[in-house]
């Protein structure tokens, strides 16, 4: 029987190379983990710009008094009413013009479309209809394109939540409250 010293058998040990890949695979999609996916795989990284032309931003910002609205949601609204409306964008650009000519505010904006039997007189209210309810279009034509983002829900957000969701326990809007 041979005796080995515990030192010489130290000596002999020779790295496993599939622990080291396993671990090395494993450690790797650890860190991996934590890169944001969108960032992952995007093409470029750079946001991309928006669809929505700058005439209909400035008359959303003007006619529904906020400075600051999503993109994403602009996008949406704007490609919906290019592909419902004929030159949309033209209407845009007359309204716009008739707003810088006549030096109107939003308050006065639409008595001015009517006193003058315009035919953009129903695009403000279009426009605000779209922001606020998030449908664009009437009839058959009729789009939804949001919801719970809608403006409407973001004015009584403190205190309102939009009525899509069911707020107490698993099947609790199947109950009648009038039979309870």
């Amino acid at each position: 029987m041979e005796i080995r010293h515990p030192s010489a058998a130290q000596d002999k040990l020779v790295p496993d190379a599939g622990r080291r890949a396993l671990l090395a695979g494993i450690l790797g999609s650890y860190v991996c983990s934590f890169i944001p996916l969108p960032l992952a795989f995007a093409d470029d990284p750079a946001p991309a710009a928006s669809k929505a032309s700058a005439a209909f931003l400035s008359l959303s910002r003007l006619l529904t008094g906020k400075t600051s609205l999503d993109a994403a949601q602009a996008d949406r609204l704007y490609g919906a009413w290019s592909s419902i409306e004929k030159d949309f964008e033209g209407q845009l650009t007359q309204l716009a013009a008739f707003i810088a000519q006549e030096k109107l505010d939003a308050a006065g904006l639409q008595a001015a479309l009517d006193a003058q039997k315009s035919p953009l007189a129903k695009l403000p209210g279009r426009i605000v209809t779209g922001w606020y309810i998030g449908v664009v279009g009437s009839g058959k034509l009729a789009r939804c394109l949001t919801y719970e983002s809608s403006l409407m829900y973001a004015a009584v957000a403190d205190r309102v939540k939009p009525p899509s969701y069911a707020y107490g326990p698993y099947g609790s809007w199947g109950r009648n409250p009038l039979a309870a």
